[in-house]
């Protein structure tokens, strides 16, 4: 069973609960599917602050696939400029999301993915059909980052691992 970020405020109350850091500063924003995406130029996280993202399919999307509504594809830590970003194209990184959807074309039915986007531009597809949600902590905090990568990851189960 896999559960979405369909409530950020309580997965992070209950993540500070976990580690005894009931004031610790997370914020969250969620870009959804369509425009918001491509607005965010650069795709990074906000300037002087270090984060957690989490790719899931679209409301809509998912309702349309077997993966289902708001799965999470991919949870990961960024901690300086670029690491968002590389994840929209088919870098040399194996572990973008790009990349994993290219490469794991035994998953495509499953995500309801029919064949590859016109000349590979994934950055449409994730930008059509994915949500991101963003967690940013100041860098004062980051020893926490990737315990709350981990708590995320932990509860909702992403399709590809980074």
């Amino acid at each position: 069973l896999t559960m979405a970020i369909n409530n950020p405020t309580q997965l992070l109350n209950d993540f500070r609960s976990e580690i005894g850091m009931p004031n610790l500063g997370i914020s969250h924003t969620k870009l959804t599917a369509g425009s918001s995406h491509q607005n965010r130029k650069p795709r990074n996280l906000t300037k002087g602050k270090i984060g957690v993202y989490v790719f899931s399919l679209s409301h809509s999307y998912g309702s349309a696939c077997r993966a289902g509504s708001d799965r999470v594809l991919r949870v990961g830590k960024a901690s300086g400029d670029g690491r968002l970003s590389q994840h929209y194209g088919l870098y040399k990184t194996a572990t973008s999301l790009a990349h994993y959807l290219n490469s794991y074309t035994f998953l495509w039915s499953y995500l309801g993915i029919s064949a590859i986007p016109t000349n590979s531009n994934w950055a449409s597809w994730i930008e059509s059909n994915t949500d991101r949600d963003q967690f940013e902590l100041d860098p004062k905090d980051a020893q926490y980052l990737q315990l709350l990568e981990k708590y995320i990851r932990g509860i909702t189960g992403p399709v590809f691992e980074g």
